[in-house]
């Protein structure tokens, strides 16, 4: 039933359709298109963290429009995606692109990664910090060391217990 709920929060009648397709963009955003454009953004930020895990390629035009194209039918989407749906796109990539740079830039996560090579802290620290779990800053940054050390301490009381029941 939630399920059901939910569906129908990230759906827009037809009505409202309408009414988004009608404004022109010289007009701030109506409440109807924060809502799409929010539920675009989430689309794509969906499949930016599932590729991030390998579990699905990047997101694309043809993802977004498809998406569309379920909700609205194959006649809005057009209008649609080239109101919303790809400023959306390009702008959630780019910051995507920005957040990864900033990461893989950072003179203090590249000296961690020389600490752990076992480890891919560049893609987990990107990861932590795309989804607002971690920022550049000392704090969160000494967060991050402290669970690396639990978990090669971990790792490595596992290692010894195997060790010794061999």
């Amino acid at each position: 039933m939630s399920n059901t709920n939910s569906q129908r929060d990230n759906e827009l009648n037809t009505q409202e359709i309408q009414e988004i397709l009608d404004t022109t963009q010289s007009q701030e955003p109506t409440e109807q298109e924060s809502k799409l454009t929010k539920i675009i953004e989430g689309y794509v930020l969906t499949f930016e963290f599932k590729s991030m895990k390998k579990l699905t390629k990047p997101v694309g035009v043809r993802n977004v429009k498809g998406f569309l194209k379920n909700i609205f039918g194959e006649q809005a989407m057009y209008a649609i995606y080239y109101k919303y749906g790809k400023p959306a796109l390009l702008r959630v990539k780019e910051r995507v692109k920005k957040q990864k740079r900033a990461v893989k830039q950072s003179e203090k996560i590249l000296a961690i990664q020389k600490e752990y090579p076992q480890y891919n802290i560049i893609k987990a620290y990107q990861y932590g910090y795309m989804k607002g779990k971690f920022h550049l800053s000392k704090e969160d940054i000494e967060t991050f060391i402290a669970m690396l050390e639990i978990l090669k301490h971990t790792e490595n009381n596992e290692i010894q217990k195997q060790e010794k029941s061999q």
